[in-house]
């Protein structure tokens, strides 16, 4: 929040601080006549959030990692206690992306156009590959 005092209503509260929830509420931000509040359970980042190398470290952490596992399963997850397996869900700005060692991945073409054929306007991979492209020309002006 910064200086800016809390307010008693907001025009929409996102939850969550991951990838989407900040994309959303950077959206909603963009009109000047709305108040957004942007709610994370987390804490702020950690220089090891920066360090590809320093993944294990925050996904087996209670502070930046829910710690979640999977239910035992029956022919995977052999070689964890319990056959269940860890499922690493971030908590704190940037959501699970910030226990993901820096890792980006496009979404797969036949996902984008299965979206559209199903009555997604909009979302074949060729209408989405431009935000793609955006989003990965990560660099200051």
């Amino acid at each position: 929040l910064g200086n800016r005092p809390i307010l008693r209503e907001y025009d929409f509260i996102v939850i969550g601080a991951g990838p989407g929830g900040c994309v959303v509420a950077n959206r909603l931000s963009e009109n000047p006549n709305w108040s957004v509040l942007v709610l994370e359970a987390g804490p702020d980042e950690s220089i090891y959030t920066d360090i590809p190398g320093a993944q294990s470290l925050l996904e087996t952490s209670n502070t930046y990692s829910w710690g979640y596992s999977t239910e035992p399963t029956k022919n995977g997850c052999l070689g964890f206690k319990n056959k269940r397996c860890s499922w690493p869900t971030g908590k704190g700005m940037g959501g699970s992306s910030i226990i993901n060692a820096l890792f980006y991945t496009r979404g797969r073409k036949d996902h984008y156009d299965t979206f559209a054929a199903l009555g997604n306007e909009g979302w074949a991979y060729n209408d989405v590959l431009p935000y793609s492209l955006k989003s990965e020309n990560n660099s200051i002006p």
